[in-house]
């Protein structure tokens, strides 16, 4: 199985580095995500989580502080071709729960989430 094949193909959400935290959590809350990408221009520079949220606010990181402070910037991402074993093992030795899938141009197309894993893993033990 690809990486791509997981991927529910709903368009990745990007915000712009400046969006406070708080403006994230909402927009999170909303689009019913776990994940967002942060984007100036055309360029992904980086990608926040809800652990980061949850992380931050526990820090006394004001909610009004823009979410440039804790994105991950470092982005570990697989190609959409790539075999889910390989994936899964990316997200295991970053200890990462959400990685970014790219085209062979480096486009991002989606992010995969721990979630999905385990689901593609539930249903191939389904399987008499």
């Amino acid at each position: 199985m690809k990486a791509s094949q997981l991927l529910e193909y709903s368009e990745p959400i990007y915000v712009h580095p400046s969006t406070t935290i708080a403006d994230v959590a909402r927009l999170m809350l909303d689009m019913k995500a776990d994940v967002v990408l942060v984007k100036s221009g055309s360029k992904v520079l980086g990608i926040v989580t809800e652990h980061d949220i949850v992380r931050a606010l526990a820090t006394g990181l004001s909610p009004e502080s823009e979410v440039s402070r804790i994105m991950s910037t470092n982005l570990i991402v697989a190609k959409k071709d790539e075999p889910l074993t390989s994936v899964v093992n990316k997200m295991l030795e970053n200890n990462i729960r959400h990685i970014p899938i790219v085209t062979d141009k480096g486009d991002i197309i989606g992010v995969l989430n721990i979630k999905d894993v385990v689901r593609a893993f539930a249903a191939f033990s389904a399987w008499p």
